[in-house]
C-alpha cells in the first residue's frame, strides 16, 4: 500500500465571518483567505510529497448571496488566478 501524500484539498469557508469579526471589509477577508491558501500551498509543495492541491472557493449555494458579496469574491478570485505563480 502507498501511503504517500498525493493530493490536498481545501474547502475555503469563513472568510466573511473572519472579516466581520476582525472589522475588516469583505475584500480584505477574502484576500486574506487567498493569501493563506498561497502560503499553505507553498508549504505543501515544499515539504510534502503532494503533487496536487485543490481549493473549493465558491459553491452553487453561494450564488444566492448578495451581489456585493459575489462581486467581491469574484474580484479576489480573478486577482488570485492572474498572479504569476511558480507551479
Amino acid at each position: 500500500m502507498n501511503n504517500r501524500l498525493n493530493h490536498v484539498a481545501f474547502i475555503m469557508d469563513g472568510n466573511n465571518r473572519w472579516s466581520k469579526k476582525n472589522k475588516e471589509n469583505l475584500y480584505n477577508g477574502y484576500k486574506r483567505g487567498a493569501d493563506t491558501l498561497l502560503n499553505l500551498t507553498d508549504y505543501i509543495f515544499g515539504n510534502t510529497s503532494a503533487k496536487f492541491v485543490s481549493a473549493f472557493a465558491l459553491s452553487k449555494n453561494n450564488l444566492n448571496r448578495s451581489k456585493t458579496l459575489i462581486s467581491t469574491l469574484k474580484k479576489v478570485l480573478i486577482e488570485f488566478c492572474s498572479k504569476d505563480k511558480k507551479f
